[in-house]
């Protein structure tokens, strides 16, 4: 079982986040996601789940919507009923003792309803990695599925 203060570094493009562990649905290669005929949007698949279809959306670095950007895999965060996923290059799960996250209170208002997309910052060798907040994450990517 996935320890709480553990993080998974994902990597958009040339740029890394971090996302505690446990707040990871599922991950899953691009191989098992069904793509669709014509990105719609930032939309560029989905994963089937018990008749439900959990979106993949593909991102730049700036988390803005970039159906050309690379990939490897998506990492589904949100709940069983609205999962949403976020298209990585990789997903690294980073082992406790390397990371100490300082937390956060970004400045201005919360993109969404759910809240702030970042909670904290990672100093590794002499650059800032943003972690990502969970619940400010994954009403963010609704809000871009349900524009799409």
């Amino acid at each position: 079982m996935a320890d709480t203060n553990q993080y998974l570094r994902l990597t958009l493009a040339d740029r890394n986040f971090l996302l505690p562990s446990t707040a990871s649905l599922a991950i899953e290669q691009k191989e098992s996601i069904q793509m669709g005929a014509l990105p719609r949007g930032s939309i560029i698949g989905h994963r089937n789940v018990s008749g439900s279809k959990w979106p993949v959306l593909s991102l730049s670095s700036e988390l803005q919507g970039d159906t050309s950007a690379a990939w490897t895999r998506a990492v589904f965060v949100g709940n069983a009923i609205h999962a949403v996923g976020i298209a990585v290059n990789e997903v690294m799960l980073l082992p406790r003792q390397d990371t100490v996250v300082e937390p956060f209170n970004p400045v201005g208002p919360p993109p969404t309803s759910a809240g702030h997309i970042f909670s904290g910052a990672w100093i590794h060798e002499g650059r800032v990695v943003l972690v990502l907040d969970p619940k400010g994450l994954s009403g963010y990517l609704q809000t871009l599925a349900e524009g799409s």
